[in-house]
């Protein structure tokens, strides 16, 4: 077997020159000052809400959150009628147990002092008993049940339309001669 030829030695490193005049020496510029965080999903909105509903909305998962589970349970099929800077009105369909809960003045001082402690804003909080009359009167101010109950049927809607009128649908329609009784959606 041949050996094999000793390798040469690497070239010596070039010398560094040196200076004597001083290195200016260079510092960071200051970070800007930390954005504030956006608050968490639960966390009432500070002052007034652009959309009352989606401000009380965020109330009462801060009240589930804080584990207030019995004023949320009352408060969160409250109808929001108005939100301002001085308050917060909320109404109930006259006659109904919740309703009758919600008026209660402890309830509602719980309420006021939660939304003063936790959302910063309006501390009054004024909760109505609605008639008949009222309710008509007010017929866009809606719970957030009834919100949540709303949004699920545009969907269910709007799922259902799209299956009538897919063309598979159609033509398995025109194939078979039947109708559609009944269309299940997932929401």
């Amino acid at each position: 077997m041949a050996s094999a030829a000793p390798r040469p030695a690497p070239p010596a490193p070039a010398p560094v020159a040196t200076s004597t005049t001083p290195t200016p020496t260079v510092r960071p510029a200051p970070s800007p000052p930390p954005a504030e965080p956006s608050p968490p999903v639960g966390t009432p909105p500070q002052g007034v809400p652009s959309d009352a509903l989606r401000g009380w909305a965020d109330v009462i998962a801060a009240l589930e959150e804080a584990r207030e589970l019995s004023l949320a349970s009352v408060y969160q099929g409250a109808k929001v009628l108005s939100w301002t800077a001085t308050g917060i009105a909320i109404g109930f369909p006259q006659g109904t147990m919740v309703g009758e809960l919600a008026t209660e003045p402890a309830n509602v001082k719980a309420l006021e002092a939660f939304v003063a402690r936790h959302a910063g804003g309006p501390a009054r909080v004024e909760v109505r008993s609605l008639g008949a009359a009222d309710l008509a009167a007010a017929p866009s101010a809606l719970s957030i049940v009834e919100a949540e109950a709303e949004r699920r049927r545009r969907e269910h809607d709007l799922r259902a339309d799209e299956a009538r009128t897919h063309p598979l649908t159609q033509a398995v329609l025109d194939t078979f001669g039947v109708q559609i009784k009944e269309i299940k959606t997932d929401v």
